[in-house]
This record gives structure tokens, sequence and C-alpha cells, in this order.
């Protein structure tokens, strides 16, 4: 479309406007992102990374201690994933990789993600991304349960605490109200069980003795819905919305138990711990279960080019006869440039040596955290898995209550942080944290050390305020 060259005004960029000016007027910053622009004056505008660095459009330096949002596991800056994608721009671009077509960047990683199970999950389905992908597990989901001659069973269950994505239906599926109903009505047919976050017990039970109840939520919720009516539970192995709540080892057993007993398809939505986020190729790995379906997204190429996927159980794709009709998918699924970047990068991530440095640097960063926290009384606790942490700041030990927004614990902490070079979210009392895969020791070291400061010198501030 030919733009007019009579622009107003006030719409020429002026040479004196900073890069935060400019993103202010033409980017949209919705809700609560919209707040904090404002109060930063940004937004801030990235402008290079290196390593675990990022550097904005005025030249300060910050730690990523989020990996953008735990997607750069392999670091920025990686040149072994530019000049993968570079080769394989210069060579194929774009092809169909749907409608009877396919190109042979797709077929490499593909088979590349199947051989790095084991075989155990044996297709592979391209998506743009994490949404993307958990839209398409519940359609194969629904799929299987009809060819099976289930045809009532359409509902899906996920988990109180969760997140799955931005599209409706993965918004649905989240624990995420205010955003659908503000865009609602949501899809029909949804609805939640307990998630497994010890600290906070729905049942107000300890574990071991609990029995692990939040997994047989899932069974009572079952038959509530009626076991004939349920196609699917998705979860994640380690939700970082609930806080990095670690679940108890026996709850995924019993989750798989569960749906095996009622023919529920069992969704393992990774795309936040795969690609060794935990310190393993999958978080599943460490609970010793096998799902039927697989989500990814995020990690899998680090975030140089977008990219997700579903990967099905043998057990799955041996009950889908090829010619099934599935709901048309995506222009780029299975993009050549994307899965070189992914090639390339699962080189990295999945590196037996990388992921044991994860789990060393892990055990670290909760060591340092726990130390300089100990004392801390507005501090519950604090999990780490690999490069996925969580500090569980609240407001009152005794009841484990977080901070209510209106206290303004995470805003200050978030603009603290920032102004000392430290790049991270804070949701509630969460303080997340989720750096490259890659990160040196000293680097962690350094970010456990300003975080923490950050934590008790906010904290002084709200009890001195009040």
């Amino acid at each position: 479309m030919n733009m007019p060259l009579d622009l107003p005004v006030d719409r020429v960029a002026d040479d004196e406007e900073t890069a935060a000016t400019r993103a202010a007027r033409v980017l949209w910053q919705f809700g609560t992102s919209h707040r904090k622009m404002e109060r930063t004056h940004g937004p801030v505008v990235f402008e290079s990374g290196f390593g675990a660095y990022l550097t904005d459009t005025d030249g300060n330096r910050y730690i990523d201690a989020l990996s953008g949002v735990w997607v750069v596991n392999a670091g920025h800056g990686e040149s072994r994933i530019v000049h993968a994608m570079a080769e394989q721009a210069s060579r194929l671009g774009y092809a169909l990789s749907e409608e009877g077509y396919g190109n042979s960047a797709a077929l490499a990683l593909a088979e590349r993600l199947v051989a790095q199970t084991g075989g155990m999950m044996d297709r592979v389905y391209f998506t743009c991304g994490g949404s993307e992908s958990v839209e398409m597990a519940v359609r194969m989901a629904r799929v299987v349960q009809r060819l099976a001659k289930r045809p009532r069973k359409v509902k899906v269950i996920g988990r109180r605490g969760s997140y799955h994505g931005a599209t409706l239906l993965a918004l649905t599926l989240s624990d995420a109200d205010i955003f659908s109903r503000t865009i609602g009505p949501r899809p029909e047919g949804v609805s939640r069980v307990a998630h497994p976050a010890c600290y906070r017990c729905e049942f107000g039970a300890t574990y071991p003795g609990c029995g692990v109840a939040c997994a047989a939520d899932l069974g009572r919720a079952i038959m509530a819905e009626g076991p004939d009516t349920v196609a699917a539970f998705i979860a994640e192995p380690i939700s970082t919305s609930a806080g990095v709540a670690i679940p108890p080892q026996e709850y995924w057993e019993q989750i798989r138990r569960i749906c095996d007993a009622h023919d529920v398809i069992l969704i393992c939505d990774e795309i936040v711990t795969g690609m060794g986020r935990t310190g393993r190729a999958w978080a599943m790995e460490d609970f010793g279960v096998e799902p039927d379906i697989v989500t990814m997204a995020k990690g899998l190429t680090s975030g140089y080019a977008p990219l997700g996927a579903v990967l099905t159980h043998r057990r799955i794709t041996e009950r889908v006869p090829d010619n099934a009709f599935l709901i048309p998918g995506y222009t780029f699924t299975g993009h050549p440039v994307s899965c070189a970047a992914a090639l390339a990068n699962i080189d990295i991530v999945t590196d037996p040596a990388v992921l044991a440095e994860v789990r060393r640097k892990g055990a670290l960063m909760e060591e340092w955290l726990g130390e300089a926290l100990r004392d801390c009384p507005n501090v519950g606790e604090v999990r780490v898995r690999g490069m996925l942490g969580c500090i569980d700041v609240v407001a009152d030990p005794q009841t484990r209550e977080p901070f209510p927004p209106e206290a303004g614990f995470a805003d200050a902490l978030t603009d603290l942080l920032l102004r000392r070079g430290v790049y991270l979210r804070v949701i509630g009392g969460f303080v997340q944290l989720g750096p490259p895969l890659t990160t040196p020791t000293d680097v962690l070291q350094e970010l456990c050390g300003i975080v923490t400061a950050g934590i008790r010198e906010v904290l002084d501030r709200m009890k001195t305020r009040n």
C-alpha cells in the first residue's frame, strides 16, 4: 500500500525524540504493560544483546535474568545459530510445508526431535509458537477421541495457577480469567483443578502426609464432569506462572494413572521447561512419565526465530490414520529458517556437558539465594530447578499471602532492579528468574547478589513507609 508523503507533522519522528518516546507512540502496550511503561518512561527499547546481557538504545546494559521470557536458552549473539539461519535463508527461505509438501530443514528437525525422545514421540507438527502449539494439541486430542468412537469427549481440564498462551482457547485453559473476561465469551468445556504447589496447598495439607491430594483432584474433576466427556488434561511439568511450583515426585505418576483409567489424553506443556531449562532436555525426564502429546516453543530456537512444535507419542500416532482430518494449520508451519535455527540451537542447549552445568549452576543459585534471604521473614520459599527459579515473597509469613498490588512491591522491585542493571519479572510476590543456560557462574553470583539486596531494600522501604 502506498503511504502519503504529506504526513501530519506530529506523526513525523523528530531526531531529538528518544526511542522510548517513538515506541510509546507506535507500539501497542496493553494493560499492566502500559502502566509499567509509564512508570519507567519507557518502554525500554533493547538494541543489542550478547551472552547473558542486553543493551538498550541509551547504552544501558542489563543482565537478562529471564532470557527474554524463558526463551533465549543459548544466550544472545550465538554465532552458530545466526550462521545456520543465514545459510538456510540463502538456500531456501520459505516453502509451503502442508498440503502434501515439506522441506528438508523441517524434516531434519522432526527426525532430531523424535530421536531425542528415543522414538517415544514419533511424529511432529510445527507451529509458529507456544499458543498455536497448545491449540493444535487440543485439536489432536479431540480428533483422537472422535476416532475412538468417543465423540462426547471434548472437554479439557487445566490447572489453577497455570498459563498456556495468549490465544482465546489457550487463555481459557490458563488461570487468567481477567484476560479472558475482557475478550470473552470464552470457549466452553474447560475446567481447572488444584495445582501441585506445596507451599500453598489448596487442601491445607502437608507433604507427604497429604497423599498428593492435588493429583487426586484430577480424578475427582473427571468424575464430576463425566468421564465420557473429558478429552484431555493439560499441565506444565513445572509451572513458572505458579511460581516455579515443583510437584512431588509421585504427582505425575498419579496423574498418568488417572488419565489412563479414564481414557484422558495427557498433554504436557514443555514450552518453558523444554530444551535444557531445568537441566534436562525435557523436564518430564525427571518425573519418569511419558505424556501423550508434548507442546514446545520458546527455547526450541532460543528465540532466534519463531517456532513451536507438537510432538505425539507413538500410541497417539498409531490411533490417527494418515487421512484423518485436522483443521488447517499455519502459513509458516515448518518454516525452513526457523527449523535451521532450532537444529543449531539443540546442538548447544542439549549438549550433555551444558545440561550438567545447568544442574550445577542451578544448585548454586538456590544456595546463594537461600543463604542471602534465610533470615528474611517475608521470603517464604526459594524454588530452583536448573535455570528456572522463583523467590516467593509474602506479606504475611503466617498466612503466606502475597503483597496486594496496591502495596507496590512488584513495581518497586522491578524498577529498582532495572536501575541496577537487571531485567527480570516480578508478578505479585513471585520474583521470577530464568537466565540463559550458558550464563557464566560469576555473572549468576552477581545476579543473585543484586536481586537479594534489592528485595531487602524494597521490603525495608515498605516497613519504614508503614
